[in-house]
């Protein structure tokens, strides 16, 4: 991608890891953690949305039958 030498830089002052020069790139778990953050994946376990109840599998199927 073209563009990410100047995104980069705006996503390091939100807590993108910097490259570690010694290494000579950055952390990768550190990155993902960093972009899961970004997207609400990172809730400790939960799940990122509520439940909306109980499924009722006869249901679809009845409706699966009537669309076929």
């Amino acid at each position: 991608m073209r563009e990410w030498p100047q995104i980069a830089p705006l996503l390091e002052t939100r807590g993108l890891p910097k490259v570690d020069h010694m290494m000579g790139g950055r952390y990768v778990p550190a990155v993902i953690d960093f972009f899961d953050r970004q997207y609400g994946l990172n809730q400790g376990g939960a799940a990122p949305l509520a439940p909306d109840g109980v499924e009722d599998f006869e249901k679809w199927r009845q409706k699966q039958k009537r669309h076929s």
